[in-house]
């Protein structure tokens, strides 16, 4: 990025909200410009709050979990739709497939 190479970084936090802050104080300990990859809102919903106050941007987690999202978070970056939206794709895609329409935008 920018000229430099970019290294993942990861440690384990065992889906185990209890093991956030010592894995998210590892991270800041390699000074991390972001996180990323959480999977699940027990822990995502810890990485949040220590994200924001040190404004580190939060990457890629895969929880549609509303409360991560509303009201808009600047340091959260999703790369799942949220499940209402999910929802009415579906819906979308099943009364396409019903008028027999394939594609969909």
């Amino acid at each position: 990025m920018d000229g430099r190479k970019l290294i993942l970084i990861s440690y384990d936090d065992s889906y185990d909200p209890a093991k956030t802050e010592a894995c998210f104080n590892r991270l800041m300990e390699k000074k991390v410009f972001t996180l990323g990859f959480f999977v699940g809102t027990p822990t995502a919903v810890k990485y949040l709050p220590m994200a924001e106050s040190n404004k580190i941007p939060l990457v890629g987690l895969f929880t549609g979990a509303q409360t991560l999202y509303v009201p808009l978070r600047h340091w959260v970056v999703d790369v799942r739709a949220l499940r209402t939206l999910t929802k009415r794709a579906s819906r979308w895609r099943a009364c396409g497939a019903r008028l027999g329409t394939r594609k969909s935008a």
